[in-house]
């Protein structure tokens, strides 16, 4: 049984932009850094303390591939941004200038240069129209949702019509097509 969150917590979103960043954007990432590379299990009944840092990255957008970069190591839609990204900051969140997240670091490259590198940011748009089937808050699921079902209702997404879904019941398949906008 999963608990409730505590009410003394909150919860800040984010809107989630459907926009295509331009060449020359500058973007910012951001990610958790371990403080340590091992951690010990905790003990039965008790806890442990682990600590970190949040990584904070800035750069520009160098290239967009809507198609993927490559056949194999990142097929899916990507931006190229010309900023470091530390290891353990995969998954971090990226944000345009405007404070929307755009995008998800999904890999980096070093450089032998200090406080340079590539990063690549997975956009967000093919992910918005997955359903999954989601338990809390129960009043907010109803059955298999997607992010774009539940838009204004504990997600925002920044224009929503720039995704079409067309779904082929028969087969249980799904089509998603993306209108850039600026």
């Amino acid at each position: 049984m999963w608990a409730k969150m505590p009410p003394e917590r909150s919860f800040n979103l984010a809107t989630i932009s459907t926009r295509l960043p331009k060449i020359g954007e500058r973007l910012l990432i951001s990610g958790f850094r371990a403080g340590a590379n091992e951690f010990e299990v905790g003990r039965q009944g008790g806890s442990d303390e682990l600590t970190g840092s949040i990584v904070i990255s800035t750069g520009v957008v160098t290239a967009i591939y809507l198609e993927g970069r490559d056949r194999y190591l990142i097929p899916w839609p990507v931006l190229e941004v010309n900023c470091p990204s530390l290891g353990g900051m995969s998954g971090g969140p990226i944000f345009d200038l405007n404070g929307k997240l755009v995008g998800i670091l999904c890999s980096g490259v070093d450089s032998e240069i200090e406080n340079e590198g590539t990063s690549y940011v997975s956009m967000l748009f093919p992910a918005l129209s997955i359903e999954f089937e989601g338990w809390w808050p129960e009043q907010l699921f109803q059955g298999r949702q997607s992010l774009l079902d539940l838009n204004n209702r504990g997600c925002f997404i920044d224009k929503p019509s720039a995704l079409k879904v067309t779904k082929d019941v028969a087969k249980g398949t799904q089509v998603l097509s993306y209108e850039p906008w600026e």
